[in-house]
């Protein structure tokens, strides 16, 4: 539908639409085009701030190999048993063995200053592949009675993954900074993966052994051993290779000093009961070395 007006010519008035005035008229097209000029580029300058945000930040995956070993952890009462058997071919077996097996590490990082970055890192290391396939726990009794005359059949299936913050500075760029050397450290907590370890022995009448938890008649008996989380500091020493922007391959080298407990749980074998007794502290030490990329 049409708006309509009358305008006074010289020789007669003439009918002229008003949608027709309103199309010829420029400065309404100028407003037009500024608004929308300035809609571009407002949304654009938006769209800049978000990935400006991301500028400075970096992630980084990595895995590889590494080693430790453990100082501390009391002897199982199966390790116990067994020894006192003198089998010598087995008594040579300490559960505190350097092992080896796999690592990984997933990190993140913000670019404070130039060459000097603060991020969070989670790490993930265990010893070998028994951690998937049985724990101790799972063993009935006459299993463990079988297997404490033939072998060693509980040992200290340890895993970790520890999280904590990090700070890394490159103290050396190459020439064309495709290639860089960068120290870090990190730290936090460590979280203790080990299964509870079974404290049968062979050599009580009940199978385990009275602990000092002795109320009156009822007997408190030794019967797991747990492990508890921690924490760690992990010093690195990482080579960088740029391969695009922002894109780099890492080789790092890293040791590790972890700082945990165990601790003697024990129960009423008559009743559902649970008890803690005093804790032991361990510490682990271990070498890594990844390949990462970063991005």
């Amino acid at each position: 539908m049409y708006d309509f007006f009358i305008t006074k010519s010289p020789n007669l008035f003439e009918i002229v639409r008003h949608e027709d005035v309103r199309k010829n008229n420029p400065m309404k097209k100028l407003i037009i085009a500024a608004t929308i000029s300035l809609t571009v580029s407002w949304a654009d300058a938006q769209e800049n701030d978000r990935l400006a945000i991301f500028d400075n930040w970096s992630a980084r995956v990595s895995i590889g190999i590494q080693s430790f070993n453990t100082s501390g952890i009391p002897k199982s009462r199966n390790q116990v048993n067994y020894e006192e058997l003198g089998k010598p071919n087995e008594s040579s077996y300490r559960q505190e063995s350097r092992i080896v097996g796999l690592a990984t590490e997933f990190s993140f990082y913000k670019e404070l200053k130039p060459n000097f970055r603060l991020g969070t890192s989670i790490n993930f290391f265990r010893d070998d592949d028994e951690y998937w396939s049985e724990s101790d726990l799972t063993m009935n009794v006459q299993r463990i009675l079988t297997d404490s005359l033939q072998s060693l059949s509980i040992r200290n299936l340890q895993s970790y993954a520890n999280w904590g913050l990090t700070a890394e500075y490159d103290v050396f760029f190459g020439a064309s900074r495709r290639h860089k050397v960068s120290f870090g450290i990190t730290s936090g907590i460590s979280i203790n993966r080990t299964p509870s370890r079974t404290e049968f022995d062979l050599d009580t009448p009940d199978g385990f052994l009275a602990s000092a938890l002795n109320e009156g008649n009822e007997v408190w008996y030794i019967t797991h051993t747990r492990f508890n989380h921690g924490f760690y500091l992990m010093p690195a020493i990482t080579y960088g290779l740029k391969i695009k922007s922002k894109q780099w391959l890492h080789f790092s080298l890293a040791t590790s000093t972890q700082w945990h407990s165990t601790s003697q749980h024990a129960q009423l074998l008559t009743k559902v009961s649970a008890g803690e007794l005093e804790q032991t502290r361990y510490r682990l030490n271990s070498i890594q070395f990844k390949i990462g990329y970063s991005f």
